[in-house]
């Protein structure tokens, strides 16, 4: 078999819906009031979601039940087409998610001019992959992959504003942490530690761009097979 195991820009784009209160459909939808997810974690009954596919494809509904770890019962039918290979999500409408204006992947450093249009916002950095074949096969081995996640917010200087920082970052922790299968992407995943950015708010700053910077490293475990027999 062809080896497949490097899985960083799959689990890159977990995080980036994650961040955005999304999962991807796991199956296409092919009518009712159930559709199926890598993982409904995220979800509760009574919440407001939208499902999608594309930018013009929305429709809102709330969720009835979620079902095992895959289903999640809507309200009633949907009347659009949704399907996997056109990406196809269900996203979240909650106070609970953190407000940003983009959520990006790249270093922060170089990605982009931060004018006060893009912030506030997330940057998401693949950081490493480390592999074991401990508790594994001959067949099977184990990753652990560890991404930069860094929430950017204007400076203002006011303890009101350092107060509604430190809530959205505890806005952006939580929500990481609410899916720890990252919708079916990964068996485990949490957010290692969350640290105040003081050198990238430095360089930031020489470069005109006064902002607080909070980064937040989140490990994923996969299990993956390495074609071997």
């Amino acid at each position: 078999m062809r080896v497949t195991m490097f899985e960083f820009k799959e689990i890159t784009d977990a995080v980036v819906r994650l961040c955005q209160g999304a999962v991807r459909l796991k199956d296409d939808y092919v009518g009712g009031d159930t559709i199926q997810v890598g993982s409904n974690c995220l979800f509760f009954a009574g919440d407001e979601v939208e499902i999608s596919c594309g930018t013009e494809q929305k429709e809102i509904r709330r969720v009835l039940i979620t079902q095992g770890l895959e289903t999640i019962q809507l309200d009633g039918p949907l009347s659009g087409t949704y399907t996997v290979d056109a990406g196809a999500q269900i996203r979240l409408i909650s106070d609970e998610l953190p407000t940003l204006n983009q959520v990006v992947t790249g270093v922060p450093e170089t990605l982009f001019e931060l004018s006060a249009g893009r912030l506030p916002c997330v940057v998401i950095a693949p950081q490493k992959l480390e592999q074991s074949s401990q508790g594994g096969t001959n067949r099977s081995m184990l990753q652990e992959y560890e991404l930069a996640i860094t929430y950017l917010r204007a400076r203002r200087g006011t303890e009101a504003e350092e107060n509604a920082f430190l809530n959205e970052v505890g806005k952006l922790f939580n929500l990481l942490m609410s899916d720890p299968y990252l919708g079916g992407q990964c068996w485990h995943s949490w957010v290692r530690c969350a640290e105040h950015d003081r050198q990238l708010e430095q360089a930031l700053r020489e470069r005109g761009n006064a902002v607080r910077c909070m980064k937040l490293s989140l490990v994923c475990k996969v299990s993956t097979l390495t074609g071997g027999s």
